[in-house]
């Protein structure tokens, strides 16, 4: 079974290593992971078996820390060693998993966190509650944009968009709660639309 895995990395800054998930999957070695574009969504794909999995993600030599009892972990004592991991149950499902798209270090998403524009820059998004389209008013060139749903699958995207009226059509897409991302070197705009059919 494929089994997804993305860590939303826009609340530290990545060190020059990268980013990469440790678990019981990987032998607790290095899996690098990739992040499309240069945005701060760092992704890897890993060909599971049924099975209870541990893990961290780890920011060049700095691995996650988590509080026992933390939503997204698991504890295990081992003698006088307390280990505490993100866990994921792998079942024998025929679609692929995808993992929430947490922030490095939580197990929340960072919808909080959206960075100022640069002096003279803007984008708008509107309407944020969408039947059929959206649009990004911006007066930045080449903006990217992604389309995520909560559990961390990218619905849709696009590398190019200009400045001016930029219409998203979101027709067909299911409805529900989705997040935008809009970024470019050093804008990282986020922010939550909802879909009504």
């Amino acid at each position: 079974m494929i089994f997804d895995l993305n860590v939303d990395t826009r609340e530290i800054n990545v060190a020059p290593e990268g980013v990469f998930p440790i678990g019981n999957f990987t032998q607790w070695q290095d899996l690098e992971m990739t992040n499309d574009n240069g945005g701060p969504i760092y992704s890897v794909s890993v060909d599971l078996v049924p099975g209870t999995y541990e893990f961290l993600y780890k920011n060049g030599f700095e691995n996650e820390q988590f509080m026992d009892g933390d939503d997204c972990t698991l504890t295990t004592v081992d003698g006088p060693n307390v280990f505490i991991n993100r866990f994921v149950e792998v079942g024998d499902q025929d679609a692929n998993l995808v993992l929430n798209m947490d922030c490095f270090n939580s197990c929340d998403g960072c919808l909080s966190s959206i960075n100022e524009l640069p002096d003279g820059s803007f984008v708008e998004i509107s309407p944020t509650v969408v039947s059929q389209n959206f649009t990004v008013n911006t007066n930045v060139d080449d903006l990217k944009y992604h389309l995520y749903s909560m559990d961390g699958r990218l619905v849709s995207s696009s590398n190019n968009l200009r400045s001016g009226m930029n219409e998203i059509m979101v027709d067909g897409i299911e409805q529900g709660i989705y997040i935008v991302h809009l970024y470019k070197r050093d804008i990282n705009i986020i922010e939550k639309i909802i879909i009504r059919n």
